[in-house]
């Protein structure tokens, strides 16, 4: 009858706690229980027995699964029978007992100073102080099924009284009661053990996590999961075992930067954070922290909360809150790098793997810390280097350091990088670039099309070459860093625009000459002065290891096979770094390293024993395993140092012609060196580009002066017999047709600046009767109509190149034609001019469309039209008439058709009339005046 709003009816209705408390009867009934003990003790079994977390009633699982579970004590009194029928509002009579012990706990907690109210507390949480934690714990697991129902889709007043007045009373009392029981446990072993069951059995972290949101409980909520991660880190894995309260750690984490606190306000939401921050730390390294975020797919709000957390700041001044601010970004930070690190089998290395929406995330939140931290720490290292005058040790870990790993994987993504870009993001990538990180390179190389301005004016070549500067005091290069800094340089090389910054630095000649040494073009010789006192000493060295060499020998006798194997390691050459004479600097002749330099190839190994091959099959097997691994690894080596001789081709090809004339010492045999890897098809494209970089320097053999200071003597026969060498190569049918158009097309642009110059007639000769035959076989590819729909990305590329290839082609051929007028008056050449003015200006030939591709394909096709039509004009009148004749009515294209039958185009006098019409009645700027001029001088010649 106390909790109805009328004694004599038998529903219920709600009745508030502030109208209870005004009851006359309340003193009373409390006083009525609290002189039945039993039914307390009743209610406390009750509540247990009702557990839905322990199997048995009275036994407590231990933590540890392998150990055994300990026994509850009894509470002095049976637990009420469970009777599934309906109790007044309640489904179960056991619903309604525990209502009925809320309902005692809440008014016995309202009343102040009340004797009754300490004696039913008493009661419930017994003397037994493992008993009073289970009951404890077991009641703050149950509160939550005690919270009123409704059919409403509104809060009712009710449910708002449970929530802020009457749980927060009963549950006050509960986490007091077992914090001082968990810090009264610490000093027993049993006693903790059981302490932490009962916190594990019962969830009691996540319990306490999801009461930090309730402000009347949160300040004792962060002192328990405090105390309870003091008691043991272990307990912290109990935050992730339900989606809801791993939520909760990250909005707690987050949403306190974005309210407006107070001084101590802000001092106890730093606290707060700061034991998140540790909770998620512990969890993190741990990797239970990736897994659950995997699991309950909560990465991006995982990644967003710690972003923001590490950019929250304290507004204290004091030394404490600055420090706790600092530890706290610093924690998040490591625990955002653990969530996104991968460690990479392979290469034995870790890696950051990141969506793009994410990398946003972190860029706009972190973009501007992340990157003054990398700088700043740059800059502390330059100026502790230029005061002590050495190599900081400590700072050699600096491209582990949590805020790299994150620099570098959002520097993976253009639009992360776009943010970070008016931050410093890329003079920060470049400098820990220059620290030979791989991946901060890789993504500098993914992105210079868009940033190479930015990265040359970020001195990113300057840094660049330092990797390559042999320092006495720095370990050489790992392979893979030397192939992806190359890479970079032969990119940012290509810009023409800003290519002149790169030849400025110091170090640029240091690194085209490792360049050189990477495809075999440079002639090391290393000089020691006179005053050079370590290299005698070196020398001395060497030579008294001579001298005890032969006793070696003598006493160790050896076989046959290791023999050979040491003459093969005798042969090979000391690894050295190449020197540039211009710089000036001493080099000291080292002796070998002990391990072999990465550019070199380790010796073979010798064969193996006649009894390695009696083994077990079980050895066999980890044997062979061996082999392959190493197959496999030589494997990845040649790869690497095949795209290391690339990118060190392309590089040269494009910086060598600014500075040739500062290489001296360099190798005489520059162009037959190039000449033997341009044979290669894997290098065949970048060594023609280096020789046609080097044939504006080309000299003939009866020139007496020269144009440059350079030592380097580059012959023009020769180097224009490399290139015929290359436009008379026919490819294999499995090779790219693609790679044989751009070598064929940058041979041809050798050649056109070397064929005025070539002094050997026959040779001239040769040129140009295989630029015709090449014009040739080119436009009887032209009229080849092609119909794959599912490489025509790939067919236009292709064309555009055919294109290119062609319209160079007719250049050529126009520029020697005052020497070469009989080759190129020949009728099979005449015939081929007009079957390509034919196939362009034919009635139902494919025009040009708004695809950028086939756009740059007609522009080249138009312009080698445009100079045939000024050749056929030139040379019409050495022609005789019945070859004229026969070239304007009789010579027509047929063009092959995929599918169906081939046509015939229009002949060469109604191709000229097309010609005149299209340019002449357009009114566009973009007509061919000289086209339109050589087709009216061409249809009066061949109709008079």
């Amino acid at each position: 009858a106390l909790f109805r709003a009328d004694s004599s009816s038998s529903s219920y209705y709600y009745l508030p706690l502030a109208t209870q408390l005004t009851t006359p009867r309340l003193v009373g009934f409390l006083e009525v229980v609290s002189r039945e003990p039993t039914l307390v003790q009743t209610l406390g079994s009750t509540l247990m027995a009702s557990s839905k977390v322990l199997r048995q009633p009275n036994v407590l699982p231990h933590y540890d699964a392998s150990q055994q579970s300990f026994e509850i004590a009894s509470t002095g009194s049976p637990p009420l029978l469970c009777v599934a029928e309906k109790c007044g509002p309640y489904p179960h009579t056991h619903m309604a007992a525990l209502q009925l012990l809320y309902r005692i706990t809440v008014l016995a907690q309202s009343l102040d100073n009340n004797t009754n109210s300490d004696l039913i507390w008493s009661t419930l949480l017994t003397d037994n102080d493992e008993l009073a934690m289970t009951i404890c714990a077991q009641f703050l697991l149950t509160i939550n099924d005690l919270r009123p129902t409704t059919k409403a889709k509104t809060k009712t007043a009710e449910q708002d009284e449970f929530d802020n007045i009457t749980s927060p009373l009963v549950r006050h009392v509960l986490l007091e009661t077992l914090l001082q029981q968990l810090d009264d446990d610490d000093t027993e072993e049993s006693s903790s053990d059981y302490a932490k069951s009962v916190l594990v059995a019962m969830q009691i972290p996540s319990i306490c996590l999801s009461l930090w949101t309730n402000p009347h409980l949160q300040n004792l909520a962060f002192t328990f999961v405090s105390n309870i991660l003091a008691h043991d880190e272990e307990l912290a894995v109990l935050f992730v075992e339900q989606k809801s309260t791993l939520q909760s750690l990250f909005d707690m984490l987050s949403s306190s930067s974005d309210q407006a606190t107070t001084t101590s306000e802000d001092s106890n939401n730093n606290d707060i954070r700061g034991v998140v921050a540790h909770i998620l730390q512990s969890l993190a390294e741990s990797g239970v922290l990736t897994k659950a975020v995997t699991k309950f797919g909560l990465k991006s709000a995982a990644i967003s909360a710690l972003a923001k957390a590490c950019t929250q700041e304290n507004s204290s001044t004091t030394d404490d809150a600055v420090a706790t601010s600092a530890t706290l970004s610093a924690r998040c930070m490591e625990c955002l790098v653990d969530l996104l690190l991968k460690h990479n089998s392979n290469s034995n290395s870790t890696t950051i793997s990141i969506l793009e929406s994410d990398a946003q995330v972190i860029a706009k939140c972190l973009g501007s810390k992340i990157c003054h931290m990398v700088l700043t720490r740059f800059l502390e290292r330059a100026k502790l280097s230029s005061a002590y005058d050495d190599h900081i040790a400590d700072d050699d870990d600096i491209c582990d350091a949590p805020y790299v790993l994150l620099l570098v994987s959002m520097a993976q993504h253009k639009s992360a990088l776009d943010i970070m870009l008016e931050l410093g993001g890329i003079s920060a990538l470049v400098m820990v670039a220059g620290e030979g990180h791989v991946p901060a390179v890789r993504a500098l190389l993914k992105h210079a099309d868009t940033f190479s301005s930015d990265i040359l004016h970020a001195d990113g070549h300057g840094q660049l070459y330092k990797l390559f500067n042999n320092n006495e005091n720095e370990s050489i290069t790992p392979l893979e860093t030397r192939v992806a800094a190359m890479e970079l340089l032969a990119h940012l090389s290509s810009s023409h625009k800003d290519k002149k910054m790169m030849t400025n630095d110091d170090d640029v000649l240091e690194t085209v000459t490792y360049a050189l040494h990477c495809i075999g073009a440079l002639d090391i010789i290393i000089k020691a002065d006179d005053d050079d006192d370590e290299s005698e000493e070196t020398m001395e060295e060497s030579a008294e290891e001579e001298e005890e060499e032969p006793d070696l020998k003598e006493e160790e006798p050896v076989n046959d096979d290791e023999s050979e194997e040491s003459e093969e390691e005798e042969e090979v050459p000391v690894p050295s770094a190449p020197v540039v004479v211009v710089t000036r600097r001493k080099k000291k002749q080292e002796a070998p390293p002990t391990s072999p330099a990465d550019w070199m190839k380790p010796p073979p190994l010798p064969p193996p024993a006649k009894q390695q091959q009696q083994t077990t099959t079980k050895k066999t097997t980890k044997v062979k395993t061996k082999e392959q691994t190493e197959a496999e690894n030589t494997k990845v080596r040649e790869k690497q140092e095949t795209q290391l001789k690339y990118a060190s081709l392309t590089f040269l090809s494009n910086l060598v012609p600014l500075c040739l004339d500062r290489l001296q010492d360099c190798c005489s045999n520059l162009v037959p060196i190039v000449h033997e890897l341009s044979k290669n098809e894997a290098f065949e494209l970048p060594a023609l580009s280096f020789l046609q970089s080097l044939a504006p320097f080309a000299t003939t053999r009866l020139t007496t002066t020269t144009t440059t200071t350079t030592t380097v003597t580059i012959d023009t026969d020769v180097l224009a017999t490399v290139f015929l060498e290359a436009l008379n190569t026919n490819k294999k049918k499995n090779s790219s047709s693609s790679s044989s158009l751009a070598s064929k097309l940058v041979a041809t642009r050798g050649l056109a600046i070397l064929i005025l110059d070539i002094s050997n007639t026959t040779l001239q000769q040769q040129v140009v009767r295989a630029v015709v035959s090449l014009f040739q076989t080119n436009v009887k590819k032209c009229a080849v109509q092609r119909a794959d729909n599912n490489n025509k990305n790939k067919n236009n590329a292709d064309r555009t190149l055919l294109a290119q290839l062609t319209y160079h082609l007719v250049m050529m051929m126009r520029q020697v034609m005052a020497v070469q007028r009989t080759i190129l008056t020949e009728t099979d050449l005449l015939v081929s001019m007009v079957h390509l003015i034919e196939w362009r200006y034919d009635s139902r030939s494919t025009g040009t469309n708004n695809n950028n591709t086939e756009k740059e394909q007609f522009l080249y096709w138009n312009g080698a039209v445009s100079q045939v039509l000024s050749h056929l004009t030139t040379v019409i009148q050495y022609v005789p008439e019945t070859t004229q004749q026969t070239l304007s009515t009789n010579t027509v294209l047929v063009m092959a058709r995929p599918g169906k039958a081939p046509r015939k185009t229009s002949n060469l006098l109604t191709s000229l009339e097309r010609i005149i019409t299209e340019n002449t009645t357009t009114t566009s700027s973009s007509s061919d005046a000289s086209a339109v001029l050589a087709a009216r001088h061409l249809v009066t010649v061949l109709t008079k």
